[in-house]
């Protein structure tokens, strides 16, 4: 469920004004705002932004369940412990946030942009997935070759493929979701 209906109209501006402003037909629009399509996070996020009003008016959640964790606020220079907003139903601790520290996922995901991360989607399987190898945490498309072998992928062409043994790598959890507008 979402909001975009009576805020638009509270704050007067006609569907098609902001189906402008987002970049969508209007006939779209007009049916995610009556719920028969769903309303993807990068769509709230535009279409809160074009009207002026933070996410959580948009999107039906109550707003003391929208903090996740980022895993590495460091690499904004944020103080440890550091939360986003972030519309989910439910207090779900093992969802988190990681912020990508440079483009070896772009186009996917762009240099500190947040993914959103599942903790509890960690099985080796086709996917996006936060993993960590000898220490180091990273985002990257898992393959599975086999059962005993995944092939670790950038979405960047720049950087290197790799083989590594499913027991060489720590898998943290899946990637659900991205949020591209950065915090900086």
């Amino acid at each position: 469920m979402n909001n975009i209906k009576n805020i638009r109209k509270k704050h007067n501006i006609t569907i098609t004004e902001l189906s402008k402003k987002v970049g969508m037909s209007q006939a779209n629009l007009t049916k995610i705002e009556n719920n028969q399509i769903e309303l993807k996070i990068d769509l709230a996020q535009k279409i809160a932004q074009a009207i002026g009003v933070s996410i959580d008016t948009i999107i039906d959640t109550p707003s003391q369940n929208n903090k996740i964790e980022l895993i590495n606020p460091d690499a904004l220079k944020l103080p440890k412990f550091s939360a986003i907003d972030y519309p989910i139903p439910n207090n779900k601790p093992h969802i988190k946030g990681y912020i990508l520290p440079d483009d070896t996922m772009a186009t996917l995901f762009s240099k500190h942009s947040i993914a959103i991360i599942d903790t509890l989607k960690n099985k080796p399987e086709n996917g996006v997935f936060l993993i960590s190898i000898n220490n180091d945490i990273m985002l990257r498309r898992l393959q599975l070759l086999d059962n005993k072998h995944l092939l670790i992928l950038t979405e960047n062409k720049s950087y290197n493929t790799f083989e590594k043994p499913i027991n060489d790598i720590n898998i943290l959890g899946k990637a659900i979701s991205v949020i591209t507008h950065t915090l900086i």
